[in-house]
């Protein structure tokens, strides 16, 4: 996977694009649609070389010959559970397509925390998909999932200040990621006034 340069509208749109052969030709597939680079450069300081980082991030891990090794006679210990939530595998793909990750490892680096901020909201995006309930309850239930989320319970409630800090920023970025995917008309809006409660 690399980013590829393209000519749109007079403008260079970003692509991340997966390079294959078939019947002995170079095809390319475009695997996402990044944006014009011009924006970009508004929203990061060095958008060819983060995009970069992140196509070679994905390369290592979706590698398609990476070998999986798996013993038969493995067993579990007694107390130890092998459930895992596999709808998980969708909103973690939504949080993929719309660069989430990508929006907090650029905030990140300005930061001197230790905790990840894109791996607490990723579980707190994914547990509210699923099983919404507290944020105690979505760490305590972490191993419910197939990532290992290594920070701690402390984290997640410090994490919640960068997030409220960062909403306006991150919505801005959702639109623009959507934006990308799906055509809007800013014709007509809704505004939704519906109170409800639990």
């Amino acid at each position: 996977m690399f980013v590829k340069k393209s000519i749109s509208n007079g403008r260079v749109f970003l692509s991340l694009v997966h390079g294959y052969k078939k019947d002995g030709k170079v095809k390319h597939k475009t695997i996402e649609k990044i944006g014009y680079l011009d924006e970009l450069e508004k929203e990061y300081d060095d958008p060819m070389g983060h995009f970069k980082a992140i196509a070679k991030l994905k390369n290592e891990t979706n590698d398609i010959n990476k070998k999986i090794e798996i013993t038969i006679n493995q067993h579990l210990e007694d107390d130890t559970s092998s459930r895992k939530n596999l709808g998980y595998v969708i909103p973690k793909k939504i949080y993929s397509l719309l660069d989430i990750n990508g929006f907090f490892q650029n905030k990140q680096k300005r930061l001197k925390v230790d905790y990840n901020l894109n791996s607490i909201f990723s579980l707190l995006t994914s547990n509210r998909f699923l099983t919404p309930s507290s944020k105690k309850n979505a760490y305590d239930n972490r191993s419910n999932f197939f990532e290992t989320f290594d920070f701690s319970l402390d984290d997640v409630y410090r994490s919640l200040d960068y997030f409220s800090k960062y909403s306006k920023e991150l919505q801005k970025h959702l639109y623009n990621k959507v934006s990308t995917m799906v055509e809007r008309s800013n014709k007509l809006a809704y505004y939704d006034v519906t109170n409800y409660y639990f």
